[in-house]
């Protein structure tokens, strides 16, 4: 194999190797390994063990992420309230969703809004609040009402907001984190949390929400400039006439 389609080999990476004479995987697994720590990182030995064979890199060590965040432009511009609610509880609910995916949990928690800037004529407001938790979560519950509030907080009126996102930051595993001594995530979270994840996976969409979510509204991207699907939908085959 050839040392740039090595997953975890990058262009920059491949071609320092490559100005060492190492054009590929084999060339790579016989570098001595104090070399390769000595000139990259523990990283690329890490990945020269597994190409050797020897597990290094476990799994969690490459998905993980350690913050995670959920920020998209609306599909229209919203000056109420209500809207942007809605909206910031949608991503707190994205974001507290994929902290269970990889079985983290958080102890911050970044909001953010901002009007749209590409409207010069029109009055700009950009802001943020952080809000840190006395104990890590994964729950949809506490993660959702303390974004709802932050964003009630840093909302302007007249203002007409075109993006907003939730980032979630200080994760820690869910088997290993610093208890509280005075304050503690309520037990039914968890159990509830999961079942909900099991219901919403079991039929493929997102039937189970809070109730601060519109359960008949689907928020989009604005896709008008998306091109066809020629190979996957009917009616965008092309046609030859």
């Amino acid at each position: 194999m050839d040392i740039e389609d090595v997953w975890g080999i990058g262009r920059r990476l491949s071609k320092r190797l490559k100005e060492k004479q190492v054009h590929k995987a084999y060339h790579f697994t016989q570098l001595p390994d104090e070399w390769v720590r000595k000139h990259f990182s523990i990283t690329e030995l890490k990945l020269k063990k597994d190409l050797e064979g020897v597990e290094s890199m476990l799994l969690d060590e490459v998905v993980n992420k350690k913050a995670i965040a959920t920020t998209r432009s609306f599909e229209y511009t919203f000056s109420d309230i209500d809207n942007i609610k809605e909206r910031i509880s949608t991503f707190a609910t994205s974001c507290a969703e994929k902290l269970r995916k990889q079985q983290s949990s958080c102890y911050v928690i970044l909001v953010t809004i901002s009007s749209d800037r590409h409207k010069t004529d029109a009055p700009q407001h950009r802001a943020s609040k952080i809000i840190n938790l006395s104990y890590p979560t994964d729950s949809t519950l506490i993660i959702s009402n303390e974004a709802v509030k932050a964003v009630t907080e840093i909302f302007k009126t007249g203002i007409k907001y075109k993006r907003a996102g939730v980032i979630v930051m200080g994760l820690v595993p869910n088997d290993n984190y610093q208890l509280h001594l005075f304050e503690h995530e309520n037990p039914k979270h968890k159990p509830l949390m999961a079942t909900i994840d099991l219901l919403n996976k079991k039929y493929q969409t997102h039937k189970i929400k809070l109730g601060n979510q519109d359960l008949n509204r689907t928020w989009k991207m604005r896709q008008e400039r998306l091109s066809p699907k020629y190979t996957t939908h009917i009616a965008d085959i092309i046609k030859v006439i």
